[in-house]
């Protein structure tokens, strides 16, 4: 990568330096050299000097960037043009089924997994184009195209000695070979179709809860977090509505975990159907809890959508013979609402609704209870 960018400039490393050294790994030999002054400059891979800055082994001040490049997203110190990292691939024989079994458990894997953290990175996705690399590879003549565009006098003198021979097989070996290319492409759309299904399937999974489809407390999160800078930027409410199944443990103790299971269900669906703004978000907090974040929406527009709720869950007359306040499935609801400032964070808006929560079951349960302060 870095002999392709002094050829550019009309420099061969081979020839114009006094001395070229290649020491091996660990890379950190190298930056430990420049720093030593064993030698002038050295060459590494994007993210080293970063890293052992991290680790307090270097401090970066100490070092120049050769012909820096910049990248748009890409964070780390960069001398020449990006290629594609290490590639995930199958062999002939592997079949397809393994492949794809393989791929979804490589695409799912998330930036907090140990594998990913054992390997430093945040996962995998779809492939790349390493068309860059094989541009790289005929540029230098190195690798498979060493002898790329070479014609000799013996090439010369076959080709017109058995001219003939030489056009016939030209053209069974096109026709053979434009079939295969058919045939490879086909099988490649197949493969990239089936490899976006199962992206979308798990873009889907990563946001919605198993059990109930709504989002789920990943999702809450996220959302939250940027509602809150939008909100801060805005100078608009952002209000949260904490929601809790009334003595849940007693359901599922009398009608067993599969009936509990639907009677999540039936509340989280319910929930969601009283909400109608597209910026609005519905998810399952944890156990038998809800959330619903509602932007740019007051106290008041948030107690009316709770008590929505709450009237809406009650008229499903979902029984429920072992609560103390009726016969049928109710829940409690916490409303809170703030105007972020740039001191604040979205916690002290979920502080605020938890313990609204905590007093509407408190004070009876099956009601709506407002924070009295943020």
């Amino acid at each position: 990568m870095g002999w392709l960018e002094f050829k550019k400039i009309g420099i061969d490393p081979f020839r114009h330096f006094s001395e070229l050294k290649f020491v091996g790994l660990p890379q950190e030999k190298i930056v430990y050299a420049v720093l030593n002054r064993e030698v002038d400059a050295g060459m590494v891979r994007t993210d080293t000097i970063e890293s052992m800055a991290a680790a307090g082994k270097i401090d970066l001040k100490q070092f120049r960037v050769l012909n820096q490049q910049h990248a748009g997203g890409f964070p780390f110190a960069l001398s020449t043009r990006l290629y594609p990292e290490w590639p995930f691939a199958k062999v002939r024989h592997t079949s397809d089924e393994l492949a794809q079994k393989v791929a979804v458990v490589l695409m799912s894997m998330t930036p907090d997994h140990p594998a990913a953290k054992a390997s430093k990175s945040s996962g995998w996705t779809v492939p790349l184009d390493y068309t860059p690399v094989h541009d790289l590879y005929r540029e230098l003549r190195v690798g498979p195209y060493q002898d790329y565009g070479k014609v000799t006098l013996v090439d010369v003198f076959r080709q017109y000695w058995y001219w003939l021979a030489v056009v016939i097989g030209v053209i069974l070996l096109l026709s053979v070979n434009t079939g295969y290319i058919l045939n490879l492409n086909r099988g490649l759309k197949q493969s990239q179709k089936r490899l976006l299904d199962i992206t979308l399937k798990l873009e889907q999974l990563s946001i919605l809860d198993g059990l109930t489809g709504i989002h789920n407390h990943r999702c809450f999160q996220e959302l939250l977090e940027k509602e809150w800078r939008r909100a801060q930027r805005s100078g608009q409410p952002l209000s949260l509505i904490m929601v809790d199944i009334d003595f849940f443990k007693n359901f599922n103790d009398s009608y067993g975990h599969p009936a509990g299971d639907t009677c999540l269900t039936k509340v989280a669906l319910t929930i969601k159907q009283c909400v109608n703004r597209p910026g609005d978000l519905v998810a399952r907090y944890g156990g038998e809890e809800f959330v619903a974040v509602l932007p740019e929406v007051g106290i008041e527009g948030a107690a009316l959508m709770a008590e929505r709720m709450r009237k809406a869950v009650e008229a499903l007359n979902f029984p429920h013979r072992e609560s103390p306040i009726g016969a049928h499935v109710t829940i409690s609801l916490g409303v809170a609402s703030f105007v972020p400032t740039r001191e604040s964070t979205h916690d002290t808006l979920i502080e605020a609704a938890d313990k609204a929560l905590y007093a509407a079951k408190a004070a009876g349960r099956n009601r709506v209870q407002i924070a009295t302060a943020v």
